[in-house]
This record gives C-alpha cells, sequence and structure tokens, in this order.
C-alpha cells in the first residue's frame, strides 16, 4: 500500500462526511516558553489518531499527514498587515488550539471541533496576535457561546455545525473585526472564478521549514518550545489567492491553499472593491504532498458563512454583508 493510500485510509479525520480540521493539542504555554507538547490531531470525538501520539517533534515524518500544501502553486506567505490580520487571534482550549478572527466588537469566531471539542487539557484562553502577556483574553463559559454543538441536538459529525461565535468580556483589540459576508458555495466559486473578488487564506506560520519556493520541507523538524511563541507573532497571509472548487456531496467548500495542524478556523478573506469580508474558515486538510487540486477529488476546504450568517446576526446584532449587493455578476473589479 503507498503512503499516500495508508494515509487516507488511517486518518479518518479528513474524510469529507465525518471529520474537522487540523487542530493540535495545546502546549502548555507559560509565555517564557512552551511546553513540548505533543502535536496530534484529533477527531471530532476528541480521541487522538493512533499514528497522532508519536511525538511530531521527535519523529517528524509521522507528522507529514497533518499538513496539506499543493505543489503546483505558490505557497509562500507574508506578514498580514491589514485589517484582518489584526482582527485574528490563536485559541487555546481544553481540547488543543484553533485559530479564530473578532467579527464584531467582542465577539470572536472559531471552530468548534478546537473550542468545545473533548478535551481535557490546561488551557483557555485566547491571544491576540502577536502572541504575549499582554495580548492574553481568558474564554469565557459556555453560556456566553454560540454553536449547534450546544444545542444538544446537532451532529458534531456534520461540518456545516463547526463553528462557534465566543463573547469577550475585555477585548484586546475591540473594534478590529471583519465581517462575514453571505453567499452560497456556488456563488463563491462563481464570484472567485471571474475575478470579481479575490480569496486569500490568512493564517499562522508553518511549522516546517520552507524551501526557495515556498513548499515545505517535509524532512524539517517541527518547532516547540519558545519557537511556538515566535510562531505567533504576526498572521500570516498566503500571497496567491486561493483557487475554490465544489465538492460534490459536501457543505463545504474546497481550496488549494495551505493547511496544515494548528490552522483551523483560519479565514479565507474575500478582497472586495478593496474592502475585506469572511468568506468562510478552514476545517479540513488532505494529504501532505498533493501535485494538483485539478487532480485531487477531496481538495483541502472550509465552512462557507452560509453556515453561520444566521447565528452572527443574533450575536452580532447586524446581518452578514451580501455578495450579490457588494459586486456585479459578471463584472470584474
Amino acid at each position: 500500500m503507498t503512503l499516500k493510500k495508508l494515509t487516507v485510509f488511517t486518518l479518518f479525520i479528513f474524510s469529507v462526511s465525518t471529520s474537522f480540521g487540523i487542530g493540535m493539542r495545546a502546549p502548555n504555554l507559560n509565555l517564557g516558553g512552551v511546553s513540548d507538547e505533543d502535536c496530534g490531531v484529533r477527531s471530532n470525538t476528541g480521541n487522538a489518531n493512533a499514528l497522532s501520539e508519536v511525538s511530531c517533534m521527535l519523529d517528524p515524518e509521522s507528522c507529514l499527514h497533518q499538513a496539506a500544501w499543493y505543489q503546483d502553486r505558490d505557497n509562500s506567505m507574508s506578514d498580514a498587515n491589514d485589517r484582518a490580520g489584526d482582527a485574528m487571534a490563536i485559541f487555546r482550549t481544553q481540547v488543543g488550539a484553533t485559530q479564530g478572527i473578532q467579527v464584531c466588537p467582542g465577539v470572536y469566531l472559531a471552530t468548534a471541533h478546537g473550542v468545545l471539542g473533548d478535551g481535557n487539557g490546561p488551557s483557555w484562553d485566547a491571544f491576540s496576535y502577536p502572541l504575549s502577556r499582554e495580548t492574553r483574553m481568558l474564554l469565557p463559559d459556555r453560556s456566553e457561546m454560540t454553536s449547534p454543538w450546544l444545542t444538544g441536538s446537532a451532529d458534531k459529525t456534520d461540518p456545516a455545525n463547526d463553528y462557534v461565535f465566543i463573547k469577550m468580556e475585555n477585548p484586546v483589540k475591540p473594534q478590529s473585526f471583519v465581517t462575514p459576508v453571505r453567499a452560497t458555495r456556488e456563488e463563491l466559486v462563481e464570484a472567485s472564478s471571474d475575478g470579481r473578488i479575490d480569496i486569500h487564506l490568512y493564517r499562522g506560520k508553518t511549522r516546517y521549514a520552507t524551501q526557495s519556493d515556498g513548499t515545505p520541507d517535509f524532512t524539517s523538524s517541527m518547532v516547540g518550545g519558545r519557537e511556538m511563541t515566535a510562531l505567533y507573532q504576526s498572521p500570516q497571509r498566503v500571497d496567491r489567492r486561493c483557487e475554490l472548487k465544489i465538492i460534490n456531496g459536501s457543505s463545504q467548500i474546497g481550496h488549494d491553499c495551505p493547511v496544515e495542524q494548528s490552522v483551523s478556523g483560519s479565514q479565507l478573506i474575500a478582497n472586495i472593491d478593496g474592502a475585506q469580508y469572511i468568506a468562510g474558515m478552514a476545517t479540513k486538510g488532505e494529504d501532505a504532498v498533493i501535485d494538483s487540486m485539478n487532480t485531487d477529488p477531496i481538495p483541502n476546504s472550509f465552512l462557507g458563512t452560509e453556515h453561520f450568517c444566521a447565528d452572527f446576526e443574533n450575536v452580532c446584532g447586524t446581518p452578514c454583508a451580501e455578495l450579490s449587493d457588494l459586486t456585479s455578476e459578471g463584472v470584474s473589479l
């Protein structure tokens, strides 16, 4: 059996129908250094996959499946010195770590599997970039959160339910937020394809050393300890726009921007006529080395805003922006 087939067989967490994104066990950060916890990927049940039990830092090859980079594109990233980058945050929870973003003053959006999943870790906080004592925010209890996972009847294996809105009592940057734009999968893919919108992935830095063309060196050791704190000093914007793709039988939207462990909750940001809007949230990654999205039936994917705009309006008191109001169909910006 090839490595690719073995990976797909073993890592059921990457299947479209039953799993979620690329999380990691939360490092025990003391901000004077980070403990070298293992970086296992967790399934929607909260149980680490067998391969994930092996420490990534002791055996980097065991973590190849936890990254999903397409090799026919430019994977390079730059510091996100803009409104979306300023709104991003890092969440450390009892189940692991996930990215998030402020969507209105004091309200953050993150993945449900990264915040609400089963776990017994010590962490329960969030950090606005850069990660430091000064940017730390304590997470509230679950009564201040809104998610299908908290209704008692939601199907936690359904990717459409994998989101949570969190009301922070003392947000570090209350005026740094980005509004979601409502659109169906088909509308987003069409608007991206015909040039009316550009969508870029906003995420944390990679844990792999990168080669000159921006692709990761999957043989390199993964970082831990104090280096982890250094990684979260500036959010990143993937330089090349994401190509989008409809995934048959899935509620999510396929894309080819690079993802890896702890990138869950990263935002797909749409630039529309010079303004930034949230188009969706990264939740799933494919295998480590993929030739092209054109030949991959199940690419990396993200949860589109159509699934959480109703809860956004309930929590923030304002509706999502409407893609149809912001663009003229068939007219390139």
